[in-house]
């Protein structure tokens, strides 16, 4: 019974103490997970593994952006609730031309289209088009990325996006 009571005037003596943090620490972890989350990239598309992703940031050319992938109607399936990290490479009102699967954004060269994917799967081009208001066109930096370049992920709307990624690692 000592041991009991003991454990309960050193409990409260440490409450006591730090009552506060006790207090902060749910209140700062909810407003983080409001508007941030952590996402990993577990491909090579990018060079980075970690990002901090900002929930409610405006995402422009240039910019990491997480998005979900949209839904697929081909033969390769994908999870839905899958975030994908990649950079904005095209934005509103830019022009994507592809000519023998090379991929061009406003006339600049940004990538080649595959063939196949890794798995062996077929991989389709995106159609020249503009991109159109509410969409982004997205990139990895690696060949073997699954892109905008690709009918499988495609324009990315931006309701798909979670928001904009920073590199932590």
């Amino acid at each position: 019974m000592k041991r009991l009571v003991d454990f309960g005037h050193l409990l409260f003596a440490h409450l006591r103490v730090h009552w506060l943090a006790y207090v902060l620490l749910p209140l700062v972890y909810l407003m983080f997970q409001a508007n941030y989350r952590i996402g990993i990239n577990e491909t090579p598309s990018l060079p980075q593994t970690f990002f901090l992703i900002h929930k409610r940031a405006d995402v422009q050319k240039g910019d990491y952006v997480s998005f979900r992938i949209p839904p697929t109607s081909g033969p390769v399936k994908f999870n839905h609730n899958m975030i994908l990290t990649k950079i904005v490479v095209g934005a509103p009102g830019d022009v994507v031309s592809v000519s023998d699967r090379l991929v061009r954004v406003n006339g600049v060269l940004v990538g080649f289209a595959k063939e196949r994917s890794l798995r062996g799967e077929p991989l389709d081009p995106i159609a020249p088009s503009v991109v159109p208001p509410g969409y982004l066109y997205v990139m990895g930096l690696h060949k073997d990325s699954l892109d905008s370049r690709y009918t499988l992920v495609g324009l990315v709307p931006k309701q798909n996006v979670v928001g904009r990624a920073f590199p932590i690692l």
